[in-house]
């Protein structure tokens, strides 16, 4: 009698590349058996300092697949980089909102930097080249991945993790046994995304890996919230000021357009004006349109009954430089401007414009990053910060030769 033999379950372990211990870009590894190795997202921060991703190169050139749970940059931020310079070649699996609204980032990201000053790290092509290698996939859709030797076998299944447009929860199953990787999630229902349920997800998973940052943070009522924030934009409105929201390329900033919008069209406010200014603006709004069954139902709903998008505006105006935003003349105005960390964009250049007006105000809507310079003006961590301002200047007359 032949007595079949017993697999033994392959040897599991995580190791934090860096994040670990601090909010900031969050990137581990995790190796299932000799020839699994899952890079687990591979982010940066708006500082872009090499240092903080120098433990990749070891890592990189071993890493078979990458999971990435969120598009913005604390999450996928490093991907060029590291394809680039450090040989990664693995396939990367997203959410199709992850992967276009995550390339949104990165190109504003670098024009931002580039419309100022010559920004190295990556390229344009070096982005698409890394979002090339992008595999996605729907909500509870599951993927077999295999390793090096194609011998052990892993499935992927990615879940709401709603805090972002197409952000994920990721079970990874090995042999039976659920693994999961729930970062930066949302349990809430917000106004345009579905609460996380991790309950539907697993029931007694062998690992969880989670992110903690939130954990001490009191939840605040939405509410009191949305009228605080709305009072004091209409106080400085209404006393012919400016108001600056800085803000990311296209994570929460969607939120905030809905709750934006849908006050100025109460109120009738067509005297002041509403603007998003990044340099993807308009591709941003686009793919917003496009997908709402990743968002909360009641869009989805809405639309098939009045075939009105959430995201076809009529008040907000796109702009996508500060240059356009001087042709919308000099009445009071909102502007949602990237980056949220102020590290660039126009919205640093706004706020050096704005900020030494009295009756301008600056909100921050989200926590900014340790040491950009958002973090310094929301912390109050010095009386004065220094602003570094960088333009390009064309050359002209003796210099113009001499170059």
């Amino acid at each position: 009698e032949k007595r079949a033999r017993r697999v033994p379950m392959p040897q599991i372990s995580v190791t934090p590349v860096y994040g670990a211990g601090k909010d900031g870009a969050l990137c581990s590894l995790l190796k299932v058996g000799e020839d699994v190795s899952i890079l687990l997202d591979c982010g940066w921060d708006d500082l872009f300092d090499v240092r903080e991703v120098a433990n990749l190169a070891s890592v990189a050139p071993t890493v078979t697949h990458v999971l990435v749970s969120h598009p913005d940059v604390l999450h996928l931020g490093a991907l060029p980089y590291a394809m680039k310079h450090f040989g990664l070649k693995a396939d990367v699996y997203a959410t199709l909102p992850v992967h276009k609204m995550g390339q949104m980032y990165l190109y504003d990201q670098y024009l931002s930097r580039q419309a100022v000053s010559d920004f190295d790290l990556f390229s344009l092509d070096d982005i698409d080249a890394c979002f090339a290698r992008f595999k996605t996939l729907q909500y509870s859709q599951t993927v077999q991945i295999k390793g090096k030797d194609k011998g052990q076998s892993v499935s992927v299944t990615p879940f709401n993790a709603g805090h972002l447009v197409g952000g994920t929860v990721w079970r990874i199953n090995v042999d039976g046994e659920d693994l999961v990787y729930a970062v930066d999630i949302n349990h809430r229902k917000d106004r345009h995304l579905n609460g996380a349920t991790l309950e539907q997800i697993f029931d007694k998973p062998a690992l969880m890996i989670t992110s903690g940052s939130s954990a001490l943070v009191s939840p605040v009522n939405k509410q009191v919230r949305d009228r605080d924030f709305l009072n004091s934009i209409m106080q400085a409105l209404r006393g012919d000021g400016n108001v600056l929201l800085p803000v990311d390329t296209a994570g929460r900033v969607l939120e905030l357009i809905c709750v934006l919008e849908k006050h100025w069209q109460q109120h009738a406010l067509g005297n002041y004006q509403l603007v998003l200014l990044t340099s993807v603006a308009y591709n941003t709004m686009e793919f917003a349109k496009s997908q709402l069954e990743w968002m909360n139902a009641s869009f989805s709903t809405s639309f098939e009954h009045s075939r009105r998008n959430a995201f076809s505006t009529n008040f907000m105006k796109i702009c996508h430089s500060k240059e356009d935003l001087v042709k919308l003349g000099r009445r009071p105005k909102v502007v949602m401007a990237s980056l949220g960390s102020l590290e660039s964009g126009p919205a640093r250049e706004l706020l050096v414009d704005w900020i030494q007006v009295p009756k301008n105000l600056v909100i921050f809507t989200q926590q900014p990053t340790a040491g950009t310079l958002a973090h310094h003006l929301h912390t109050a961590m010095a009386d004065q910060v220094r602003v570094q301002v960088s333009r390009r200047v064309p050359l002209v007359g003796q210099e113009l030769e001499q170059h």
